[in-house]
């Protein structure tokens, strides 16, 4: 078959494009704008430009190079640039339009109201039989589950808690941690170590920091530097970040000297305390910064006016004033620790201590608090009085634990005029502590020389203390007055001298064993689910304790680098995480593997000097895709990091505290069998060397019959048996010819 070629017929569509072309039928219209010259510069003296409203306004757009217009440029003439002309204004005309019109009429409508009671029956039983024995069978149904809803979670997603059981590490992408923001300024906290942290109770966007001076360690002169600047005034400065700007802090508070730890009160979070390396406490009070803040929500720009107009404040060289708060309340220096406080914590659970170190309910009108205050007179309506929480627990490395009381009217008047003398002509009530503890070593062999501490208030047993100390010990510490010593004269300021609250100081066995840490443990804390366990990270390694066992029951590894820092996971009951001087932070999960880390995340170049998790709020329940937990650390130049935990650090796997549970116990059993099984060994050799020295006693000739052994031996002297491997190479080469 063949197809012949014909011309081509358009039936009218080339008519069609050639309707469509643009056709120039008039002139370009041409638009000229003009000003007189004397109204260019008439509002020169208004506009006021500045380098914070260059930022908020301004973006920065940097250039970049695009692929598809090279791409385009390769073939022939596509992608070239041209000049096109493109009119854009519309051309108005004049034009008459007929819409449609109706008269107006008035209209109405008549409802006829009726009325239906719902208790009446409505269904005829009758005529709809089917209908009801539906309802019957219905109703019942419907009530029981609308009772279920109200008592179950309706909208809970099944399905998300079958991911429980996965693996821990399925991808590295879903194990690593999330940089939520990192925090230095360049005049506050740079070239300085971040020596304590904490987050502002019922705040997710507010930490303090504590910063002090950091001296190198590499070149191995960081004890002598230290020593060359005692002889300078130091000065130390508390840095408080909001997330909101990451830039400038919030506030920053003055020490007289450098700040080693910081606390908010855990329920009024505009009070801190912190102590200071000289002995010092030191405490604020925000409640006035808070409420200018609280005044009204201001822009960032009102807010920048606003501390540039701060007197208090201080330029940090950009051009914007951080408010500075000076200190509230200083203790007195001759009636403190004397060296430097490591660590404290606050006595809460709604409790309060007596002068003779007992614990009693706080709050009540019958209290000695009320007691102590009608003693000063008019003291009782002094502005300076807090409620709630108000004494702490301060431990140096002095062998001493102090009491404190925020509200310097609880001690009594006398107590003052007997430990603060030839100061009567003081108007001002001296802060001095409320009670010293001191802590000595049960064997009387020393002093506790105290670094860390850690306190629960929803402990069983409200006294007790673990504290780890310098010389890589722990030591569990029961400061509970005792019942038969009505004296109360061991307290009040005076030192507690009639009491033993060093129950247990586990590091050096009898034996000359060590079982502690090589060096100072920088870390003690408590299991967060399991209050009989306790974590302690020192030397190069971390180690699990038990109470009233003083052998460790689970001892890491040894890891490549100092071990600065370390911390229980608040959620998953197996997971602990570690601080390392080079600047790592490695999770360990001993359900998992306990010979290694299963992450390594790189936090910094410089070493970390402290961690500390977000503070989980009770009674709030969160979705299982939002349970990420924030964790702070701090670093030897300065820097605060913030991350997020991806969802396998923080969802707990099912079963994993009970299994936690289990190994730990079969780890304390292990303990208890190899220290019998060693006392038994010990035993049998005692028993070895008693009879041994027996036997030597009933045969004085023993010695004489040695020499005897000796002289009958034919290889007695060296020279013979050397003849005698030669003699015995000889025969092996003749038998092997």
């Amino acid at each position: 078959m063949t197809i012949q070629l014909q011309n081509f017929r358009p039936y009218g569509a080339d008519r069609e494009i050639l309707d469509e072309r643009v056709k120039q039928t008039r002139p370009l219209l041409r638009i000229h704008y003009s000003r007189p010259r004397q109204f260019f510069m008439e509002r020169q003296h208004e506009i006021k430009l500045s380098t914070t409203d260059a930022m908020e306004h301004t973006h920065e757009y940097r250039p970049f190079k695009d692929p598809s217009y090279e791409r385009l440029s390769q073939d022939k003439g596509i992608g070239c640039e041209h000049d096109i002309a493109v009119q854009a204004v519309c051309e108005t005309k004049s034009k008459k339009v007929q819409t449609p019109w109706f008269r107006k009429v008035t209209t109405a409508i008549q409802v006829q109201q009726s009325v239906v009671d719902a208790r009446a029956a409505c269904v005829d039983e009758e005529k709809y039989p089917d209908i009801v024995a539906f309802l019957k069978n219905a109703i019942p149904r419907i009530e029981h589950n609308c009772i279920c809803n109200n008592v179950l979670e309706l909208f809970r997603d099944d399905y998300s808690q079958l991911m429980d059981d996965d693996t821990f590490l399925g991808n590295k992408d879903d194990a690593a941690f999330t940089d939520a923001g990192n925090f230095q300024h360049h005049k506050f906290t740079k070239n300085k170590t971040v020596t304590s942290i904490d987050w502002r109770p019922g705040s997710s966007r507010i930490v303090c920091i504590a910063v002090g001076e950091a001296f190198s360690t590499s070149e191995g002169n960081g004890y002598m530097q230290r020593i060359l600047l005692n002889r300078k005034v130091l000065s130390s400065l508390v840095v408080i970040w909001d997330f909101a700007d990451p830039i400038h802090p919030r506030w920053v508070l003055e020490s007289p000297q450098e700040i080693t730890v910081i606390k908010f009160n855990p329920t009024n979070d505009n009070i801190l305390v912190g102590g200071a390396i000289n002995g010092q406490v030191v405490l604020w009070d925000l409640s006035k910064q808070t409420q200018t803040s609280r005044k009204g929500k201001k822009g960032g720009r009102d807010r920048e006016k606003e501390k540039a107009h701060d007197r208090d404040g201080e330029e940090g060289g950009d051009g914007v004033s951080t408010p500075k708060i000076s200190w509230k309340e200083l203790s007195k220096i001759e009636t403190g620790h004397k060296r430097a406080v490591h660590d404290l914590a606050w006595i809460g659970g709604g409790l309060e201590c007596n002068f003779d170190g007992k614990l009693v309910p706080s709050g009540q009108p019958g209290s000695e608090a009320n007691r102590m205050k009608k003693s000063w007179g008019g003291t009782e309506q002094s502005p300076f009085i807090i409620e709630g929480v108000r004494q702490f627990v301060t431990l140096s490395s002095d062998g001493h634990l102090f009491i404190w009381d925020i509200n310097k009217e609880y001690m009594r008047k006398d107590k003052y005029r007997k430990l603060v003398q030839g100061r009567q002509h003081e108007s001002e009530i001296p802060w001095i502590p409320l009670i010293k503890i001191p802590l000595t070593k049960p064997d009387g062999s020393g002093e506790i020389i105290g670094l860390r501490l850690y306190m629960e208030d929803k402990s069983v047993n409200p006294y007790l203390v673990c504290c780890a100390t310098e010389e890589g010990e722990f030591v569990q510490i029961n400061w509970a007055p005792n019942e038969s010593n009505n004296n109360t004269s061991n307290y009040g300021g005076e030192e507690a001298t009639r009491i033993q609250p060093v129950k247990m100081c586990a590091g050096l066995l009898p034996d000359s064993r060590r079982v502690g840490h090589h060096g100072p443990a920088l870390a003690v804390q408590r299991h967060p689910q399991l209050p009989d366990y306790y974590l302690t990270a020192g030397d190069w390694c971390f180690k699990i304790w038990k109470l009233d066992c003083p052998i460790p029951i689970v001892c890491s590894p040894f890891i490549d680098t100092n071990v600065t820092a370390g911390v229980w996971s608040p959620t998953r009951p197996s997971v602990v995480f570690i601080g390392t001087s080079d600047g790592n932070v490695q999770v360990w999960d001993l359900l998992d593997r306990s010979h290694e880390p299963i992450l390594t995340q790189a936090i910094s170049q410089d070493a970390v000097t402290c961690m500390q998790f977000k503070p989980t709020q009770e009674g709030k329940k969160h979705q299982a895709n939002e349970r990420t937990e924030a964790l702070a650390v701090g670093t030897r130049i300065g820097f605060l990091h913030i991350f997020r935990l991806p969802r396998v650090m923080v969802k707990s796997k099912s079963n994993e505290k009970a299994d936690m549970e289990k190994y730990l116990e079969r780890e304390v059993q292990r303990v208890k069998y190899y220290e019998g099984r060693w006392e038994k060994r010990s035993k049998e050799l005692e028993a070895k060397n008693a009879q041994l020295q027996q036997d030597a006693a009933l045969k004085p000739d023993a010695k004489k019959d040695e020499e005897d052994d000796e002289e009958s031996n034919p290889y007695a002297d060296p020279s013979l048996i050397e003849v005698a491997v030669e003699e015995f190479k000889n025969r092996l080469q003749t038998f092997e010819e």
